[in-house]
């Protein structure tokens, strides 16, 4: 008998052991999945910022922006197009307007040859927008990228633009002459752009 108590005495301390045990290893594991899970909301959250424009820096001041290219590390600034009039072309891949406005812009550009600057501006996009500027006739146009209000729209909403597209037509100085909100036919734009500054296709 006083065996017996003593074996089931032991029996306990072992078990109490293991159970110290068994709580130690959850514990770790609990602290190392704790730890994946912020480490993955991190990086889920670095990706978000940096898709939507909130890391990346620039101006978007109307008359003087600063934007990333929409490709590569390079900047695309208005300032860099004075001297000409320029065709500010703000789009997104979701646009369905852009779709049917882009390609008869892109041929305008052409036919103008020089006269113009034309450069595109990706906004409010969660797609491959530069993918969509080749598939649309706009590839050979500086492309850059909003930036800004957590899903890179800053530029084209201080032109009160609530979607796309919008068009904004700069003079040779670089300030605003027109700016379209909306959807507009490539004959409509060249009929702009002779009205303003006398050139034609």
């Amino acid at each position: 008998m006083a065996n017996k108590t003593k074996g089931s005495g032991t029996r306990s301390k072992r078990e109490r052991a293991d159970d110290r045990r068994r709580k130690a290893k959850r514990k770790s594991l609990l602290i190392r999945i704790g730890f994946g899970v912020v480490g993955l909301l991190v990086a889920v959250v670095a990706v978000q910022a940096f898709s939507s424009g909130d890391a990346a820096t620039g101006s978007t001041e109307t008359e003087a922006w600063d934007l990333p290219a929409l490709e590569g590390d390079g900047r695309i600034l208005l300032a860099d197009f004075k001297g000409k009039p320029t065709v500010a072309a703000f789009f997104a891949s979701w646009c369905t307007v852009c779709r049917r406005e882009l390609p008869g812009f892109g041929q305008l550009s052409l036919a103008l040859d020089d006269q113009v600057n034309f450069v595109g501006i990706n906004t409010m996009n969660s797609g491959s927008g530069l993918s969509f500027a080749h598939d649309f006739g706009i590839g050979h146009w500086p492309l850059a990228r909003d930036i800004g209000q957590h899903d890179g729209r800053q530029l084209a909403t201080n032109f009160g633009a609530r979607g796309s597209p919008t068009t904004v037509i700069y003079d040779g100085e670089g300030k605003v002459v027109d700016v379209t909100l909306g959807g507009m036919t490539a004959a409509t734009l060249a009929e702009k752009l002779e009205s303003f500054f006398g050139v034609t296709a």
